[in-house]
């Protein structure tokens, strides 16, 4: 049984238990999802896209016994997953979690909660689990550093290279270099060091969030000249089209976890300009796949530069979602060890 505070929401966590559910599934492992829309949701009043349900005890407690699961992960620390947690002590089980989402960071920039306060509450919803699935060394490191004791197992992400593979372009006229931005238009993903990049071409900026109105209001000009083009959430083919239509991701984070738009840009033959700080670092490894500093614009050079098709579409064979499938099999835990 898997329980998540997010499921039908556009973003890598929402991801990766959909491949994971697909390719379990097809090895003959069934799944319980105990997930937002079983319940009465709310939205979330900093990040309108997200509804989380809050479920009363009885609810889940009823919904683990009616599954009887061998074995209980919890993918996140909101409310479903803290009433999972709580009902796994109850009854004496083991279970596992994950860890995907940097709290002490996403809790500063959306609602000033000091960092020390968001360890302290991470810590203490993880320090129960078996074992912890994170996605890289880095990460585990950091875990590490601010004191996580318990078994740490990693839990790397995958790539679907059926969906994303490099294609002829397709936007005649537009000025190049073309730069993409994929994911959430939100504070926390640092999104102004992209926009303000002084550089020349067309930057694409894909996805939705809590920050777009804002940020097409204060870049309205670029956006009439086409220097910057918003084109909403896009999945799929048109996604992977214009991952195949540009000629540099830009990763401008600093607080993600992994990022598995990064894999589909290198799927997409796409080098990568990023920051040297967890996920990039941990992905992008080898020549030629692209560029790290903590000069942006330095490192969007570097990868139009020094940037090849082959050698980042070598990098994303190393990745796979039955591979990562068969991790996430082999470190969950019985309820009853």
């Amino acid at each position: 049984m898997i329980a998540t505070d997010t499921w039908n929401e556009t973003n890598g966590l929402t991801t990766t238990l959909q491949h994971t559910l697909t390719i379990g599934t097809q090895r003959g492992y069934t799944f319980a999802m105990l997930h937002p829309g079983l319940y009465l949701r709310v939205p979330n009043p900093f990040y309108w896209q997200y509804w989380h349900a809050v479920p009363l005890p009885w609810q889940v407690r009823r919904f683990l016994q009616s599954v009887q699961p061998h074995a209980v992960h919890i993918a996140t620390e909101g409310p479903i997953g803290l009433a999972v947690r709580q009902a796994c002590l109850q009854y004496g089980w083991n279970f596992t979690t994950s860890f995907h989402t940097r709290w002490d960071e996403h809790g500063k920039y959306l609602v000033g909660i000091p960092p020390a306060l968001g360890w302290k509450w991470m810590r203490w919803f993880h320090a129960r689990s078996a074992r912890v699935l994170v996605p890289t060394a880095s990460i585990t490191a950091l875990l590490r550093a601010h004191g996580f004791t318990q078994p740490l197992v990693q839990w790397p992400k995958g790539i679907d290279r059926q969906c994303f593979h490099p294609r002829s372009h397709q936007h005649a006229g537009v000025i190049r270099p073309i730069l993409l931005y994929v994911g959430q238009i939100s504070r926390e993903k640092n999104l102004f060091a992209y926009l303000d990049l002084a550089i020349e071409g067309t930057k694409y900026v894909v996805g939705e969030g809590p920050l777009l109105g804002k940020l097409k209001r204060l870049y309205h000009r670029d956006v009439a000249a086409g220097r910057v083009v918003f084109f909403g959430e896009q999945k799929g083919r048109a996604l992977a089209e214009l991952y195949a239509e540009a000629d540099v991701l830009v990763f401008p984070s600093k607080t993600d976890t992994f990022g598995n738009v990064i894999l589909e840009a290198l799927a997409s033959g796409l080098p990568v300009a990023a920051y040297p700080v967890p996920g990039p670092i941990d992905i992008l490894v080898g020549k030629h796949v692209g560029a790290l500093h903590d000069n942006l614009a330095l490192a969007v050079h570097q990868a139009l530069a020094q940037g090849q098709a082959e050698a980042c579409l070598a990098l994303a064979r190393r990745y796979s979602w039955e591979a990562a499938t068969e991790r996430f099999l082999k470190s969950v835990v019985p309820v009853d060890a």
